[in-house]
């Protein structure tokens, strides 16, 4: 059997006829990103996906004959019925409205619409009742390819401008500016004299657009408390599986449990590579003010030719630290992995998450690129970048860096090298980072707790 969704997303109810079928197909109209059951036992381990000629949602055996209702807001809501081969009975006890298993993927960029191993089922408040725990339902998401733009000139092509690695330091003198990832705990001061500042404000009201999204196997940084060595052991155990060979392994985040399967569930991957449920990674997004930015070229991999677009070897020669340092930044943000729908995003890729206290807690400061061919000894010359890193480690859901993968895939230019984990440089010593940190002292308690006036307020938390 097989039930359309009008394509005009007004709001549309569909039934069965009262026999159960052993499938049903739901075509999905263009728009419809969230999927939510009720009254079902959802297995992840029985939801397989694959793509298509167009957007489907197969249901197959299940023990109870599916409703479904689409709303442009709400999306796709599949409803228990009359459970199959099961005798009507009214509803007993209190009648309690029926709880929503739900789950708010990105459906139409392939992500997961499905997570978490708790199955849930629940009492409906008409005619008749659900066994308990049997309305069990096998579900298969099908999708259509990632497209790409139409075929173009990629200006941002070959634009890296090679600055080769070099030596940390010379005859026991650092030879080099600041260096990143750095610690950006509360209180702390890197050892390198710099008379520089990095941008503070957020890099939008400075004229850069984000131009690359990448992430690197746990944390480059380290914020004491959130993600530091303290915490070697909150991820999943054994070798990691990552297309990047014997890719370095960085510091993990506070929040993984074993015990609890949103950390220990895997999760199907459709568009990243080699990724794990429960495991640490650090996000990055290169910003540029000579970026492609607005255009289709706006995103690039390496992100050397998104950073360098519209910037000649000529004219970066005759640039200032100081001048590189406002052109040049790169937002930091560090999640744990979860296969748990209520901690879904749907726009990793555009830049650092700001939302309740998720991009609030900031460090910034001056640095370099980074990377495992840098280290503490051999050192990167593409500096000084800004940098504005997220101190607290944030649980995110697998499904939302699936689907910023897949938006990956519908860039113009070949973003393939950046959809699996890179490896961790070690963090960078106090003498190979500037002192010039930014938004790290400590804010506990105001001026006046602290016996201070407004002028060495401001000094002590922000002027170094």
């Amino acid at each position: 059997m097989k039930l359309s969704i009008a394509a005009s997303l007004l709001i549309a109810t569909r039934s069965a006829e009262a026999a159960c079928e052993s499938q049903m197909t739901i075509d999905v109209p263009s728009g419809i990103t969230g999927l939510s059951f009720v009254g079902y036992s959802v297995d992840p381990s029985k939801i397989t996906r694959s793509t298509g000629s167009s957007n489907q949602v197969i249901l197959k055996n299940y023990g109870a004959q599916p409703t479904y209702t689409v709303d442009p807001s709400a999306g796709l809501t599949v409803v228990a019925g009359e459970s199959c081969g099961v005798e009507s009975v009214a509803p007993g006890g209190d009648g309690s409205a029926a709880a929503a298993l739900a789950f708010a993927g990105g459906l139409l960029a392939g992500s997961p619409l499905l997570a978490g191993a708790a199955a849930l089922c629940a009492t409906l408040p008409h005619a008749f009742a659900q066994q308990s725990c049997t309305n069990e339902v096998e579900v298969e998401i099908i999708t259509t390819p990632t497209a790409k733009p139409p075929e173009g000139t990629n200006t941002c092509d070959g634009a890296k401008l090679d600055l080769p690695n070099t030596d940390c330091i010379v005859d026991g003198v650092v030879a080099v500016l600041g260096q990143a990832g750095a610690d950006v705990s509360v209180g702390y001061k890197g050892g390198l004299n710099t008379t520089w500042q990095p941008i503070t404000e957020p890099y939008y009201q400075k004229g850069l657009c984000p131009v690359n999204v990448h992430w690197h196997l746990g944390a480059e940084h380290r914020s004491e408390g959130e993600y530091d060595e303290t915490f070697a052991d909150k991820g999943p155990d054994g070798t990691h599986r990552h297309l990047e060979e014997n890719a370095r392994l960085g510091l993990r985040c506070k929040h993984y449990d074993a015990s609890d399967p949103k950390f220990t569930t895997e999760y199907d991957w459709q568009h990243c590579i080699g990724m794990h449920v429960g495991e640490t990674y650090e996000v990055h997004w290169p910003h540029s003010a000579v970026g492609a930015c607005g255009t289709p070229n706006q995103y690039q991999t390496p992100f050397y030719d998104g950073v360098f677009c519209n910037l000649s070897a000529e004219a970066f020669s005759g640039l200032t630290a100081e001048n590189i340092k406002d052109a040049v930044g790169v937002q930091g943000q560090v999640f744990t992995i979860v296969n748990d729908e209520s901690y879904y995003y749907p726009d990793l890729m555009r830049g650092m998450i700001v939302d309740g206290e998720m991009g609030q807690e900031i460090t910034k400061y001056t640095g370099s690129t980074t990377g495992t061919s840098r280290d503490n000894t051999i050192c990167s010359q593409y500096a000084p970048i800004t940098w504005q890193v997220d101190r607290k480690c944030h649980m995110i859901s697998a499904s939302t860096f699936d689907k910023m993968c897949a938006d990956m895939k519908a860039q113009r230019d070949d973003m393939s090298d950046d959809l699996y984990a890179h490896g961790s440089r070690e963090v960078v010593l106090d003498e190979l980072t500037a002192n010039n940190q930014n938004g790290n002292r400590d804010l506990e308690f105001g001026p006046i707790e602290r016996g201070l006036d407004m002028g060495e307020f401001v000094a002590s938390n922000f002027v170094y």
